[in-house]
Parts: structure tokens; sequence; C-alpha cells
């Protein structure tokens, strides 16, 4: 992948009357454009086109480029090398690492400096796009079709079943004097519909009383009872989103943990790990090119370090990677994700808690991966790992040290699909990784040894 490419020229076109040092342009809300104007309708803040820029300007800096995050997520194509750079509205950004504490908004590009989009900051730490407003209009997203049996809000797919068992709901307790429907306020719609908004879920069931918590989805309908939408609520500020129509529920097939029989598909499946083994570690090629892009973008002082010597024959790059769940410190026991045999990539590691280390060319292309300690260097091999595994699989997994028995893998997936409609918790959640011949998308749940893992 190339580097980012220096924007300064075209930005400096663009951006002709913001000076260097200029403040973020005055704040304007989506109430304050009339519904309408050129930029990102995020809930409570529009983001116009010249902000956007702005942030764009910031991220390409001298300082900014050490700070981008590569972009992973489903909302956008995993192969399009994106990246992402928080979006605030109140100040200008403080070039630390401390810009991302509280990154509710976020702004979508590529390494060439194109805007994608912008997404905010939901519920289970899930995020859905802004809609892209052009002239005053609304731009139609993808998957907003007539003809759809459900809505995407994020990577939670909510079905039409849902929606109207919900408004049956709902409907009962209009004019009783409970919390809900309550009244729509904000500038999605006009104000002489007189809509009314009213929660899908309460935590892993349907919301039923109109009082008591809630959960961040909510139906849009209209006095007659009918709906006319599904938004959800963003962090932080108490403002909403419109969720996405969808005709599919692109969820993966999943097993029921009681029967032991394959939902949705009975396909075996294969999976193809290729990447390299360090003992009883295995570090995918998904896993470290995603390492590769983090190196590149957040090199500092420190890391990448620059190596001469074993197994380089000549000057490399040096980055640690870490297993996901390894402890940071004593007495906390790791875990490893269902559906995943070997530990997952953590590329946001520090070089003390891991002896592993990804090698790179002075080019960023990866070369290998070693075990390195005090006193030597140990080459990782390259292995191409397939393994067969069927829904009806009845084997025992070895992940390390640990050894996962039928039952326990059995019990986790009847939890997870359990939670499946869980908004409060943060698993089974989207899982971007090794290929499968099931055609996905496809979903993770942690594992913890002798124990229930609590979402």
């Amino acid at each position: 992948m190339m580097q980012l490419v220096d924007v300064s020229i075209i930005l400096a076109l663009i951006l002709f009357v913001v000076p260097a040092s200029s403040t973020i342009p005055e704040q304007i809300s989506p109430e304050q454009i009339s519904q309408g104007g050129n930029g990102y309708d995020c809930g409570k803040y529009f983001f116009t086109d010249q902000i956007d820029l702005i942030a764009i300007k910031e991220a390409f800096s001298d300082v900014g480029r050490g700070l981008v995050m590569p972009y992973s997520g489903p909302l956008y194509s995993q192969t399009m090398n994106l990246y992402i750079w928080p979006l605030l509205y109140d100040r200008l950004i403080e070039l630390t690492n401390r810009i991302w504490r509280a990154s509710v908004y976020q702004l979508v590009f590529t390494e060439h400096g194109e805007i994608i989009g912008a997404i905010v900051k939901i519920a289970n730490n899930d995020f859905v796009g802004c809609w892209r407003t052009e002239n005053y209009q609304p731009k139609a997203q993808l998957y907003d079709l007539e003809q759809s049996n459900g809505y995407y809000c994020g990577q939670k797919f909510i079905p039409n079943e849902d929606l109207s068992y919900s408004r049956d709901i709902a409907i009962t307790y209009i004019g009783k004097g409970r919390q809900f429907p309550a009244a729509y306020t904000g500038h999605l719609y006009n104000a002489d519909a007189g809509f009314l908004i009213w929660p899908i879920y309460r935590g892993q069931v349907y919301y039923k009383y109109g009082n008591g918590p809630k959960g961040p989805y909510y139906i849009v309908i209209d006095p007659k009872g009918q709906i006319q939408d599904v938004i959800v609520k963003t962090v932080k500020q108490k403002s909403f989103v419109r969720c996405i129509k969808s005709r599919n529920d692109l969820s993966p097939p999943y097993v029921d943990a009681e029967r032991s029989t394959a939902v949705g598909s009975s396909t075996t499946a294969k999976i193809r790990f290729s990447g390299f083994r360090c003992d009883d570690a295995f570090f995918s090629d998904n896993d470290l090119e995603t390492a590769r892009k983090t190196a590149k973008v957040r090199r500092n002082s420190v890391y990448p370090k620059l190596h001469h010597g074993y197994p380089c024959d000549s000057f490399c790059l040096l980055w640690p990677v870490r297993l996901s769940g390894i402890p940071y410190g004593p007495g906390k026991i790791p875990f490893v994700s269902l559906i995943f045999k070997f530990h997952k990539l953590n590329v946001f590691s520090k070089g003390r808690t891991t002896p592993y280390r990804l090698v790179l060319s002075l080019e960023y292309e990866i070369m290998c991966v070693i075990i390195k300690s005090a006193n030597d260097i140990k080459k990782c091999d390259r292995k191409i790992m397939v393994n067969k595994v069927s829904n009806e699989d009845k084997n025992h997994y070895r992940c390390g040290i640990r050894v996962f028995k039928n039952h326990e893998l059995l019990s986790a997936a009847k939890a997870a699909c359990q939670k499946k409609k869980g908004y409060y918790t943060m698993y089974p959640r989207h899982y971007e990784g090794a290929v499968f011949e099931v055609e996905g998308p496809y979903q993770i749940y942690p594992l913890k040894k002798d124990k229930k893992f609590k979402t």
C-alpha cells in the first residue's frame, strides 16, 4: 500500500480562504441548515465540507500523520485501505494521542485524502454512518430500498418482524401518559407530522411497558400507528441518526447449541490461515497486514525499530505484535474468540508486553515474524493452515496451553445466540479475518476457560 499522499497542495487550493491557524468555522447544527447543506448529518452536529477538509488537512500534517488510525469495521470495504480521523466541533484538535479518547464523530478517508464518509458512535462502541446531504437534500444511502425486510443500524440488523411487534406494543400506550411513545423532536422530520418514537428493545427483550430503561434503537410511527422509520441514539449527545433500509439480514449462519445442527447452512467450512507460526502462536496474513498498515501510519521515535542482522540481509524494521487476550499483568486469564482457532492479533501492542516482532522492509513490506528475546532471535515458520470445521463439529480445540472441550464451545454458542439481540452487550460482534467457504459476514464470541464470559 502507498504511503499517505501529500495533499497539502490540493487542500491549499480548496481552503485558500482559511489560514493555517484558523479556528473551526462557526458551529452549524442540522436544525440551523433546515435539513440541508453540503456535508454530513451526524445527529447533533452537521459537519460541512469545509470542516471535513480542515480535518483532512490536520490528518495529513506532519504531526497528524503519526496519529491517523486505519479504519476497521463493517460499514466500508476492508480492501479500500481507509483511515479515520476524529471530528470535533468545539475547538481545534490538539494533535496528541488524546484526540482518540472521546472520538464520537470520525471522518473516513483514503490514503489520497478522498473523503469516503463520516461515522458516529452509538451504544456498544458500534458506529453508524452519518447521512450525506447535498444541495439541501439527503443523499440516498446504500440499501435504502422500497422492498426491504429490515434496517441496518451500524452492524445490527433489525428485521421487519421486530419492528411490527414493537409497533403493536407501542400503539397500545398512545395517550396513556407513559414515558413512551414520546413525541419526536429534532430535525429529521417535519415538526407538524406528529411523529412518535418507541424503543425497540430493552436489553435482550422487546421494550414493552412504556417506562424504564431502554436501548438505543427506536421505531418512528405516525399518529395512526404506521411505521415511518428507524433511528438510533448517538453516544453522549441526545440526538438521533437514521438507520438504513436493507433487503437482507447479512448475519452469518449459526449453530443451535442445544441441537448441534446447522441453522442457515449445512456446508462444511474450511478455515484457511496463511501466515506465520511461532511455536504455539499463529499470526495470519490478514492480521499482519493490519499490523503493517498500523506501523506505517503510527511510526514514532521508538517503533518501528531499525534492525540490522538476522534474519535480515540488510537493514529492516521491527514492529511489536501481540496475541490478543494475553494478560498485561499477573492474575488475568487470557481469552480467545469462538470461531477462530488461534489467538487473534492485537496490532496496537507495546513492545514490553510481547516477544513477537513483525519484520518489515524499509518500504514497509512484510518479510517475516520473529520471536525476540534478550539474547536470541528465532524466525517463525511460514505456514498455510487448513482446518475443516463442520456445523456439527464434535472436536475439542487446543489454543496454546488451553484446551476447550466441545461442550464448552456449545455452551458459548448458545450464549452467543441468546445475546444476539442484546444491544447492551459488546458480543457477539462483527468479525473480519480469515476467509471461510460458508458465505459471510461472520460474528465472534469470547471464550474463557472454565468461566462464562460476561458481556
